[in-house]
């Protein structure tokens, strides 16, 4: 997947790989941190990912299925964002 700081895909952005879940966004691979940033997001074809609005998988969630684009997350989601799963189906693809 592919997230972004600002809505409209604008701003910085980082490519978030799976499978893999991230109990929290402080320290994300190169040393990188994501939490409370992402306001828009692209899903992969082959990928489903789940949000979380608190670290370690607690609080509210909410999924973005494979192939979907959101140039806006949900006002209550948008800089919301502190823990992820990305789980793949590489079957998906093709």
């Amino acid at each position: 997947m592919q997230v972004w700081e600002q809505s409209s895909f604008a701003g910085l952005s980082d490519y978030v790989n799976g499978p893999r879940r991230y109990p929290t966004l402080r320290d994300m691979p190169g040393r990188r941190d994501w939490r409370n940033r992402i306001r828009s997001l692209k899903v992969g074809p082959a990928s489903v990912v789940t949000l979380w609005s608190q670290e370690n998988f607690t609080g509210t969630t909410l999924r973005a299925a494979r192939n979907v684009a959101h140039a806006a997350l949900p006002e209550e989601w948008a800089g919301q964002v502190e823990s992820m799963s990305v789980e793949c189906d590489p079957g998906a693809v093709g």
